[in-house]
């Protein structure tokens, strides 16, 4: 796709993102008044600088202050991290992050500067070496993602993307690393899985028997990285370069296929003289590097970390504000949600304290599958009742069992979720309030959501089971 004046990194809400070029990439340069011009008007932002770049925002005092010491620590883990990887290291310029607090002033700026991104969690603008997004909807590696792009493009001089219009140029690595990057792990030697709602949709595209071919993805053009396939075309992107660090990482593979792309070297030729192979011969290794990878998981998993805020995704809004193993939740006045991918599972037990307070609030059951709606079950704590519900759709749910009396008010209970085959077990302080039969289920996303009201949760753990046997095409 082609826009005005920068080529832009594009990223959905679900942390995927799309490539799009533009006159500006073919080598326009913009003078200052027209920077000036392109700065956004809609809201009022403050500038901050860190140490590593200048964060622009109309969030509040505390958010800038955490978000600066987060970009800080991430650009020097990402620094580290890089440098393990190619043995080199890695720039970054002094970019500009531009956060808006409100998603209305992001759409209002995306309509003048980037049309086509309107719907979109942000993107990287090349020309003006500066990100866009906003607050809610998206995670803080998406972030990450988009400054990354920033990192390469000094990295390869070409911060206009000249080389994605290169027709041997693999598109899969700038994007794949900076998913990899993104989610940047402490340790560096056997990090496992650090994307589980990437790995989370080609483990489902394994089980369903319809992952696409690597030769497919890693010879995709920068326009296949946007539309109905973005999303598995990121994962396969991200997937296969964690496979390449897990598997040839201590060897001097992955240096030398960055040394020759930075001589000039197309894709193709690079991988085979890197590695000594090609795609075609690793997909059988790769594929059962996917299926070992799902028996990595600890058994009990408590899902509140400190920080929490690369695992949690705020969508819609709220104040969601974290205390040790705690979480509270104020409602903005619309469904607000929070939302945690994880490593897929399939019986399994799932067990969270919350103190009711006000409104409506509730849980999640989903799954990160390619071209679905995540969200798949909701049980619901109302003043009035509490029941499950199942969606098709963000706009088609249906109860699913009786509705339950309500949920007392004021006092921490005790809540269990429980899958065993095809059942979903409800319990409430050790009592079993509702039993549904679910079909052969396979999870990958918890999350708690909160609507006009106010809610506590406390100490949410997930306690996994066997996964289910993947599932062959006839």
């Amino acid at each position: 796709m082609v826009k005005g004046l920068s080529h832009v990194l594009a990223a959905l809400t679900l942390y995927t993102s799309a490539c799009l070029f533009s006159p500006g990439a073919m080598g326009q340069e913009l003078s200052n008044t027209d920077k000036e011009e392109l700065r956004p008007r809609f809201a009022k932002l403050q500038s901050f600088d860190t140490k590593f770049f200048t964060l622009e925002t109309d969030g509040d005092a505390l958010f800038a202050k955490e978000l600066s010491a987060q970009l800080d620590a991430f650009a020097e883990q990402v620094r580290k991290h890089f440098k393990t990887l190619f043995n080199r290291e890695l720039p970054i310029p002094r970019l500009t992050l531009t956060v808006f607090e409100d998603r209305k002033d992001y759409i209002q700026h995306t309509e003048i500067h980037a049309p086509q991104l309107t719907s979109n969690g942000g993107y990287y603008d090349g020309a003006l070496k500066k990100v866009v997004s906003h607050r809610y909807n998206t995670n803080i590696a998406l972030y990450f993602h988009e400054l990354i792009h920033g990192m390469m493009g000094e990295l390869f001089d070409d911060h206009h993307f000249y080389r994605y219009t290169h027709e041997e140029w693999p598109v899969w690595f700038d994007e794949g690393l900076a998913e990899y990057l993104s989610y940047s792990p402490e340790k560096q030697t056997d990090p496992g899985i650090t994307h589980p709602g990437k790995y989370a949709v080609l483990y489902n595209a394994l089980m369903e028997d319809n992952l696409p071919k690597l030769a497919t993805v890693l010879q995709a053009r920068a326009d296949s990285f946007s539309g109905p396939e973005m999303n598995m075309n990121y994962a396969v992107a991200w997937g296969f370069l964690a496979f390449l660090t897990d598997t040839r990482g201590n060897t001097e593979s992955l240096q030398k296929y960055l040394e020759l792309l930075l001589d000039g070297k197309g894709g193709s030729e690079a991988f085979k003289t890197a590695f000594d192979s090609s795609p075609l011969n690793l997909e059988e290794d790769w594929r059962a590097w996917l299926m070992e990878q799902s028996l990595k998981p600890e058994l009990r998993e408590s899902l509140l970390t400190s920080p929490p805020h690369n695992e949690w995704t705020i969508h819609e809004g709220g104040d969601w504000r974290f205390d040790a193993q705690e979480v509270r939740a104020l409602s903005s006045g619309e469904y607000d949600y929070l939302i945690r991918n994880l490593m897929p599972f399939g019986d399994f037990r799932f067990q969270v304290e919350v103190k009711f307070l006000s409104g409506k609030a509730g849980l999640i059951l989903g799954n990160n599958r390619n071209g679905s709606y995540p969200y798949e079950y909701l049980i619901d704590f109302t003043r009035k009742s509490m029941g499950i519900r199942k969606s098709e759709s963000a706009n088609k749910l249906a109860a699913v069992g009786e509705k339950l009396p309500p949920l007392p008010t004021q006092e921490w209970h005790r809540i269990v979720l429980e899958v065993v085959g095809e059942e979903l077990t409800l319990m409430v302080n050790g009592e079993v309030k509702s039993a549904v039969k679910v079909g052969p289920s396979l999870f990958s996303l918890i999350g708690l959501y909160v609507h006009n009201g106010e809610t506590l949760f406390r100490k949410p753990t997930l306690l996994r089971g066997p996964l289910p046997k993947p599932r062959k095409k006839r």
